[in-house]
């Protein structure tokens, strides 16, 4: 929060905070800097304890269908800008180029306590990306660093909420309506650590729900004759294949799809990779409960 109160714009701009019932005293710290920044609009999300707590794709919605401003700027709680002129440069950037839907930029990485530097170009040379760019290398845009107009909030389908994740769908919509832009220049930092949303997943938890993302928006989006998908969708699935020769793995990739199977009903390419586990580890005699998993119906 510091790093968005300490940037310098030539417009105004409101602070958009979603506190999902933390563990920790996040409900604390931003009920403080409410009371004292009037830019901040903090939404609590409260349920009994038998209720299962929003999770983070909902939560990122809703602060998005709340915003008012012509652009939106993401920022994870994990993250922190750098650059107190952030958004006032993404903000000339998009009401210079009407062609483009999104603009990022570089951004340094925090692990185990070292910074790596970003990439730095101290002319800011600007590369621009389309749809085609997301299918063949999934989400290169870190978060914490992307700003796209708001205009695709009123458009957003209902399918990007059964997604693993919110961001990707959210990028791969923005690039159908204009370019994705870099900004060559570090104004962000991303913490990586063990309890991020991505990276402290397993790897096997990170393939399995790249491909049921991926299958979701080409069912919907009509990818699946797109060379850039097919390519990326090849790597996904012999990264998976690989994955699974361990029998623990396996079973952890059962246990994966057995948790959203009714979710993904819909959805024959993720139904048949969930039968398709199913049936390997029948075949290896591997413990687990079937009693929940069908096989995908043939059209």
């Amino acid at each position: 929060l510091d790093s968005v109160l300490m940037q310098k714009t030539n417009f105004d701009f409101e602070i958009l905070v979603g506190e999902d019932q933390s563990a920790d005293s996040t409900r604390d710290i931003v009920l403080k800097y409410q009371t004292q920044n009037p830019l901040i609009k903090l939404f609590l999300h409260n349920h009994p304890s038998n209720y299962v707590r929003i999770n983070g794709r909902n939560n990122f919605f809703n602060n998005l269908t709340h915003a008012k401003g012509e652009y939106i700027a993401l920022l994870d709680g994990d993250d922190y800008w750098t650059d107190p002129l952030k958004l006032q440069k993404q903000v000339d950037f998009l009401d210079g180029h009407p062609d483009c839907s999104t603009v990022y930029h570089l951004a340094d990485r925090l692990e185990h306590g070292q910074i790596t530097l970003g990439e730095c170009d101290s002319s800011e040379v600007i590369d621009f990306y389309t749809v085609d760019d997301l299918l063949e290398r999934s989400n290169f845009i870190p978060t914490c660093t992307a700003m796209f107009r708001r205009a695709i909030i009123e458009e957003i389908p209902d399918w990007i909420t059964i997604t693993p994740y919110g961001d990707l769908p959210l990028h791969v919509l923005n690039s159908l309506r204009g370019k994705i832009a870099r900004i060559n220049k570090s104004m962000a930092t991303r913490r990586i650590h063990e309890g991020g949303l991505f990276s402290g997943r397993s790897r096997i938890h990170q393939v399995m729900n790249n491909f049921i993302c991926f299958e979701i928006m080409s069912h919907h989006l009509h990818f699946y004759e797109n060379p850039y998908y097919q390519k990326y969708i090849l790597f996904d699935k012999n990264e998976l294949d690989e994955l699974i020769q361990d029998n623990k793995i396996l079973i952890d990739a059962i246990s994966l799809i057995k948790e959203d199977s009714d979710r993904y009903k819909n959805y024959p390419s993720i139904k048949s990779m969930q039968f398709n586990l199913l049936t390997l580890g029948l075949k290896r005699s591997v413990y687990f409960d079937v009693a929940t998993i069908s096989p995908p119906v043939s059209n």
